[in-house]
């Protein structure tokens, strides 16, 4: 490690020793108030380790500083490289295709920010091997809420077709009034006309007003019956003219036959209105199939009175109408008419409105998806271009950065005409690529989550409807995951001279390595977009007469100095052997900015790719700012990193314990957690449960979790954890390993005294046992089961004497059950 020389490395002695009391303080609280034995053993033998770390400290100042240096490099100390940002950009494409990177070459397609007076132009590159981009955009957005449509308007700060973020949302208006065409065909045309206006006087008669019913002969054998939801209808007995002179409003709210359905609605916000009124729901009144609604002013028209739900009529009530109007003339009764739906011309289609609706409604997806929890609908257009079918990216941006959320997501595709189809194109369990936590462009605090989907869709298919219980706050085509980790095309040719280590600077420092990238990976990364960033190569070297290097495998390499050391193992222990006379070309290899990756939104529009490159980037833009980037470690920052005396670095098995309770959150609140340090897995007995001897044969994950703790080293820690009051299910055993070994990784930065931990299941055991025969102040629960008297039972029934031994590792007494031994 490239550190400056330290100052005084001596330590007292007397202040070790105080710390050590202080944490057995906090272990054992009634240490703290005992009386201090100065012939203790055990105190003798730690006195004896505090003068000896005072001796030898004090003779380290003594040493030259290269022997320093080299001892801090036995510890496994180094400096902390810079970490490359990972953002997210939309490209905009001339010819759609998939934008693939060879593995053996350098990047093909390369990103820029702009140089500034106070910054140099910064390189990103993508980081997946192959993203679809086609030609397309964002049509529009809106949601279901409670069964009501509100369309989503596009956001001012919107820059592109390709990204749409979310606007204001209001309440839908493409449902007033609503009409359901019921075409017949028939021989006799002029009979049907003559029973049609027959059955408009009955039903007046009713007193349905909210219902308004015309017909019309389109030809000798076709007539078309159009049922219109019309609310100021219900007002025209009594304020014909459609004025009220003002005072109390009655109005004709009767039901069809055989339903008692009516419209949902509620007065208007009109501004003529009473307070109290608007938003008010209509008055029953005394007669069955009347509303009042009191106080209307003088001169209000009825047509603006009553506000529907932005809904479309159930299909039980269009089936009603038909029913309600077949009921009242026999000659009606056999027909079987084609239904469809119209809107609002003046509001059906524009740019910003679902289109969609009526084909949603036709196939039924309409009510598949108003069911339930509310959701987003986002129309994404695709251009095939000619093809078949076409590869689509489609990403959400979600105001949720936890990486077990997983949001609903169905996409259902549109045909020509307005066709939907009824069944989803693609769900998003099986078409998500990859999750990336990002920070908001257009608010502080928190980060938002982008979720990136890859689809397949024919040709017939003109666009796709993306729906989701996510209500994202972006919806974006072309999305791509980015990293500031651009390639260095070297060139130099390398002879090897000797077969002794041999360091060979290159052309940058803060160059990549998988070291760097398992530092990037400590960050909050989902494993989807961590096993890519794992994937992308990060050097090619050419070798005569052997096999290329790739990836940095098997060579020494500092990529906080720029310096790869041949014939020197890597960080995983791995040798690659060179001989005298070896060639190595340097093809390329990567670098990064560390920190200066960091770049705001809109920073990334840059495009640099070859000419004959299918497809061809037209432009680019992040939308989100990149996240992760960090610089390379300060020499002092690495040195107070590893030796300054810091509070809460683990030391006893209990600093461990704190660590992996913190580790496990809310998530193992109540487990019991108990770590074994290397000196207590070896000096003292010890078992584990279930005894083999009990049952005939050792349990599978007992006897691995065993033979994994002897063969492990001082490196390593054995955690126990679980629930008292059951057996650890197989899903959190496995994530509690993950969490585990991830804090083992981040204890490790400072000083790699302990570099893994094994993990296994605790099991709560019941001690069956007389009155008598426990000892006095056992505090439950106890891993020592050297002074138990009785028979341990755990949750599956299985039973067995207190082992002699001083600790049982995996298992404690968390309940006693006494019983009265028979006289």
């Amino acid at each position: 490690m490239r550190v400056p020389p330290p100052g005084l490395l001596r330590l007292d002695r007397e202040a070790l020793l105080t710390d050590v009391r202080e944490r057995i303080s906090e272990w054992l609280p009634a240490y703290a108030d005992a009386e201090r034995d100065p012939t203790d053993p055990a105190w003798l033998l730690l006195e004896q380790a505090a003068w000896l770390v005072e001796l030898l400290s004090e003779q380290l100042d003594r040493y030259p500083f290269s022997v320093v240096r080299h001892l801090v490099h036995l510890m496994g100390g180094h400096l902390r490289p810079a970490q490359p940002a990972v953002g997210v950009v939309v490209a905009e494409v001339a010819q759609p295709g998939v934008l693939s990177q060879p593995p053996n070459l350098p990047d093909l397609c390369r990103l820029f920010t702009p140089q500034t007076e106070t910054s140099e132009s910064i390189e990103f590159v993508p980081v997946e091997e192959s993203v679809p981009l086609c030609k397309g955009s964002v049509r529009s957005m809106a949601a279901i809420r409670g069964g009501e449509l509100f369309e989503i308007s596009r956001s001012a700060e919107t820059a592109s077709p390709l990204e749409m973020w979310r606007g204001r949302a209001g309440r839908s208006r493409i449902f007033e009034r609503e009409q359901i065409d019921y075409v017949v065909m028939t021989n006799n045309t002029d009979g049907l006309v003559s029973s049609l206006e027959g059955v408009i006087e009955r039903l007046a008669e009713r007193r349905i007003g909210w219902l308004k019913v015309v017909f019309e002969k389109n030809s000798a054998e076709q007539v078309t019956i159009t049922a219109e939801i019309d609310l100021g209808g219900a007002f025209r007995r009594v304020a014909a003219g459609g004025v009220w002179g003002g005072g109390d409003l009655p109005g004709d709210w009767g039901t069809l036959d055989e339903s008692t359905w009516r419209p949902p609605v509620a007065i208007s916000d009109h501004a003529m209105l009473p307070r109290q009124l608007r938003g008010a729901r209509p008055h029953p009144r005394l007669t069955e199939g009347e509303i009042l609604i009191p106080n209307v002013p003088q001169d209000f028209r009825t047509d603006d009175l009553l506000v529907g739900e932005a809904a479309p009529l159930p299909e039980t009530v269009v089936e009603t109408i038909w029913q309600t109007l077949a009921n009242m003339d026999g000659d009606l009764m056999p027909l079987r008419p084609t239904v469809s739906r119209r809107f609002r011309p003046d509001l059906e289609g524009g740019s910003e409105d679902p289109s969609w609706i009526r084909g949603a409604l036709e196939s039924g997806m309409w009510f598949d998806i108003a069911r339930g929890a509310d959701k987003t609908i986002t129309e994404v257009h695709v251009d095939h271009d000619g093809a078949e079918q076409t590869s689509v990216r489609l990403a959400l941006v979600v105001d949720r950065d936890d990486p077990r959320y997983a949001p609903s997501i169905s996409v259902y595709g549109c045909r020509s005409g307005g066709r939907v189809d009824g069944e989803p194109l693609a769900r998003g369990g099986e078409a998500i690529v990859w999750r990336l936590p990002a920070p908001p462009a257009r608010r502080r605090g928190g980060l938002v989550q982008v979720i990136a989907l890859d689809l397949t869709v024919p040709g017939s298919i003109e666009s796709l409807l993306v729906v989701t219980d996510a209500d994202p706050l972006a919806v974006m085509l072309n999305a791509m995951m980015v990293t500031n980790m651009p390639a260095v095309r070297d060139g130099r040719v390398v002879v090897v001279e000797r077969n002794v280590p041999e360091a060979v600077s290159l052309l940058f420092e803060d160059l990549v390595s998988p070291t760097v990238i398992d530092q990037l990976l400590e960050q909050p990364i989902p494993r989807s977009a961590a096993s890519r960033l794992r994937r992308l190569r990060l050097a090619h070297f050419e070798v005569t007469d052997q096999d290329d290097l790739t990836s940095w495998e098997g060579v020494g390499f500092d990529p906080a100095a720029g310096e790869m050391v041949l014939n020197a193992p890597d960080a995983l222990g791995q040798l690659r052997q060179f001989r005298p006379s070896d060639n190595i070309q340097l093809s390329w290899y990567r670098r990064t900015d560390g920190e200066h990756g960091l770049v705001d939104a809109g920073a990334i529009d840059l495009v640099e790719q070859p000419a004959d490159i299918v497809p061809a980037l037209v432009a680019v833009r992040n939308p989100l700012g990149t996240f992760f980037g960090a610089a390379r470690e300060s020499p002092e920052a690495a040195i107070d990193r590893m030796f300054a005396p810091k509070s809460g670095v683990p030391v006893l098995p209990a600093d461990f314990e704190r660590e992996v309770r913190q580790a496990l959150g809310s998530r193992g609140h109540g487990w019991m957690v108990r770590c074994w340090t290397y000196a207590e897995r070896t000096l003292v007995s010890t078992a584990w449960w279930p005894v083999p001897e009990s049952f005939g044969a050792e349990d599978p994950e007992t006897r691995s979790a065993r033979r994994s703790a002897e063969h492990a080293g001082p490196q390593t820690i054995l955690v126990v954890l679980g629930s008292r009051d059951g057996p650890l299910s197989s899903e959190d055993l496995v994530w509690a390993r993950r969490v585990v070994s991830r804090r083992m990784r981040v204890l490790a930065r400072r000083l790699p005294t302990i570099r893994d931990a094994i993990v296994t299941r605790f099991h709560p055991l019941t001690l069956r046992t007389t009155t008598d025969s426990l000892p006095e102040g056992l505090v439950l629960p106890c891993f020592d089961p050297g002074l138990m008297r009785g028979e341990l039972i755990d949750l599956r029934g299985r039973t067995h004497a207190p082992p002699r031994a001083t600790l049982l590792l995996n298992a404690a007494v968390v309940a006693i059950d006494r019983f009265e031994q028979d006289a």
